[in-house]
């Protein structure tokens, strides 16, 4: 039998080229994990290389955080924590001259909504590959991550965390049950990702911390960090 236990790594203050061996190595096995899932058994053929192996690396995640779900086998102490089954990407908005979100939406679009709501891009945390391994897609882990990301955005000081959500796995629908509210304009079909992408933010100063924390108690006991 297995839990399931969350773990926190964060590559956001780390100079471009300072990643140690162990950081690269996690680097590797996210690669891996959200290559086979997006790929979806030959769905989106881009995320599979000639050689068979799964691949997914973009230039944000070495400068980010990534909450990770692992599981952990419930029979004894001290047992290290096993597969992983689920992340999310956290990265600052500044870090990038151009983020995920601004790529696939635009300036003139994204500029447009941060003046309306009165939020400066220092202010905004995107997030990215918010990615469920498919045996336990359907359980809440999406929701359990975007509390994760909540609390570490607003542990930093971010006012917002906004990303891009796809439309036809119902990734939209966990943002949405999260809390997370669409920004009007059309949907961006996405031919790498075989998906229509809507733009999702939330604004982290209608969001209780306190709730956030009991939630991740509630599900975690006190295993979580």
């Amino acid at each position: 039998m297995f839990g399931l236990s969350i773990h926190h790594h964060d590559l956001g203050g780390k100079a471009a080229g300072a990643l140690s061996g162990q950081d690269r190595e996690l680097l590797d096995e996210l690669s891996s994990f959200r290559g086979q899932t997006l790929h979806a058994d030959g769905r989106r053929p881009d995320f599979r290389r000639p050689d068979g192996h799964f691949t997914d690396l973009q230039e944000y995640d070495g400068r980010a955080a990534h909450i990770l779900l692992r599981e952990t086998p419930r029979s004894g102490d001290g047992v290290p924590p096993g597969r992983l089954v689920g992340c999310i990407r956290l990265h600052r908005a500044e870090l990038h001259r151009l983020g995920q979100v601004e790529s696939a939406f635009g300036i003139p679009r994204t500029a447009a909504f941060l003046a309306e709501a009165g939020i400066e891009r220092e202010q905004v945390l995107e997030g990215g590959r918010l990615i469920i391994a498919p045996r336990y897609q359907g359980c809440g882990l999406g929701g359990v991550l975007l509390l994760a990301a909540h609390r570490y955005a607003s542990s930093i000081g971010r006012r917002c965390v906004w990303g891009v959500a796809g439309t036809s796995d119902s990734q939209h629908s966990t943002f949405a049950a999260a809390g997370y509210q669409v920004v009007p304009g059309p949907k961006t079909f996405s031919a790498e990702y075989d998906d229509l992408l809507r733009l999702v933010f939330i604004d982290l100063r209608s969001v209780s911390m306190a709730t956030v924390n009991d939630q991740l108690k509630a599900f975690f006991g006190t295993s979580h960090d």
